[in-house]
């Protein structure tokens, strides 16, 4: 009798992030602090912000700093060099369209829990080291990872302020994840 083969993790990710955005789109339209925090009168215009369209220009252009950044950090560091081994073989040859949903189904899930539900709550910098600690890799030599993470949580916290919604830092967020997810999928090819 075969064994059926295991999910991937990045199934169960997709999951996981997946069920955190039901999970806070759920809960979001019930609170009150983010409504006032973003001066939003209801919760689609708290994931829309002011002006939608300037805060998708602007989240795009954050995303491709920040992506380019990280990509620098791949180049130029010893632990970004051993970050991206580590999460080549996690990717595998991961599908282009299987990085985009996942990269923005991460995004969706992130800055609506990290920038919709917790920065309110918490603030910027508070917010921005819970984004950090949640992106530390428990091995030897890669804690800049979370460090850098953060500062990404201060520049995604502080478009989310600037913009008076999520857009702008969810699409910062999917660009960061797709350019790094259709990079490491290739480079395990």
């Amino acid at each position: 009798m075969e064994t059926p083969p295991r999910p991937s993790p990045l199934t169960a990710a997709a999951f996981a992030y997946a069920g955190t955005t039901v999970l806070a789109l759920a809960v979001l339209p019930h609170l009150e602090t983010p409504l006032e925090t973003f001066g939003a009168a209801h919760a689609g215009a708290l994931l829309l912000g002011r002006e939608p369209l300037q805060g998708l220009l602007w989240g795009l252009a954050l995303g491709g700093a920040l992506a380019a950044a990280g990509q620098g950090i791949i180049r130029w560091t010893a632990w970004g060099r051993r970050l991206s081994r580590i999460l080549s073989r996690i990717v595998g040859s991961l599908h282009p369209a299987d990085a985009l949903l996942l990269a923005g189904l991460s995004a969706l899930a992130e800055e609506i829990l990290f920038r919709g539900l917790l920065l309110p709550y918490a603030g910027l910098l508070a917010s921005s080291l819970a984004f950090g600690a949640a992106h530390l890799i428990p091995r030897q030599g890669l804690w800049p990872w979370s460090l850098w993470a953060a500062g990404a949580g201060l520049a995604l916290g502080w478009i989310t302020l600037a913009t008076g919604g999520l857009l702008a830092a969810i699409s910062a967020h999917f660009a960061v994840n797709a350019v790094g997810l259709l990079l490491l999928a290739e480079r395990a090819e």
